[in-house]
């Protein structure tokens, strides 16, 4: 009886409340069910301007007071649901939100893989997200034949990983004795490209000798695995 007592205890301050991972088709077609649902857009006001999914609201994660501010005007009655470009942050407000009672779905994988998989993005983003052209699939197989030994690093600003290791790949640059071309694609400016390519998860790297992918790579790595699978090509 105690520990009944004690899980009705929590349940009813709320304590319990759930957090879950949805896959970009069940997340859509939840939002279908529910036009009127809390989402929230947790990425900077410069991402979120670019453009989100329609009837998001923009609470910025890398803001936490604001956002902590923000976050209790939501109703604890409703889920939420929360995404940002490619799921780290709103992992992490995800949690933060099911600590103070929340209910939360979050998109897993974010916008990145939303695109990826289905054709949301083009429907559903706000009108100016047609604006950002950015490279097409033509440019990007130029690149690919613009030199005998191409490095490709897909990465953003926010993104920890991709900053973590892009001394890495500076020094790979400036380093004539790796004859390496080195190009870095901006995952925002390019989000028409990065569907068709199906990148759903950044940093991703990929090499290309005399215009075949010789490695393809996704998440964070160490310098000497990074150094090692650009000299088996040398």
């Amino acid at each position: 009886m105690r520990y009944l007592f004690l899980f009705l205890t929590l349940l009813s301050s709320g304590i319990l409340a759930a957090q879950t991972k949805l896959s970009p088709t069940d997340f859509q077609q939840r939002l279908k069910k529910n036009s009127k649902s809390q989402l929230v857009d947790v990425r900077t006001p410069e991402e979120y301007a670019k453009g989100t999914l329609e009837h998001a609201k923009n609470i910025n994660w890398n803001d936490k007071s604001t956002f902590q501010l923000q976050a209790a005007k939501l109703n604890k009655k409703k889920p939420v649901y929360v995404f940002c470009f490619s799921g780290g942050r709103s992992t992490q407000a995800a949690q933060m939100l099911t600590k103070e009672g929340f209910t939360v779905f979050e998109l897993e994988g974010g916008l990145m893989k939303l695109n990826s998989e289905t054709k949301a993005s083009a429907t559903t983003a706000k009108s100016n997200v047609k604006d950002l052209k950015g490279l097409t699939l033509a440019d990007f197989q130029a690149i690919q034949q613009s030199h005998p030994l191409v490095f490709i690093d897909f990465t953003a600003k926010w993104c920890g990983p991709c900053q973590k290791i892009k001394p890495y790949i500076e020094k790979i640059a400036a380093d004539k004795s790796y004859k390496t071309k080195v190009v870095y694609i901006d995952a925002d400016a390019n989000p028409d490209l990065l569907k068709e390519l199906k990148i759903s998860a950044i940093p991703r790297l990929q090499l290309y000798k005399n215009g075949k992918q010789v490695w393809d790579h996704t998440g964070g790595l160490s310098e000497a695995e990074l150094v090692q699978a650009i000299k088996k090509q040398l």
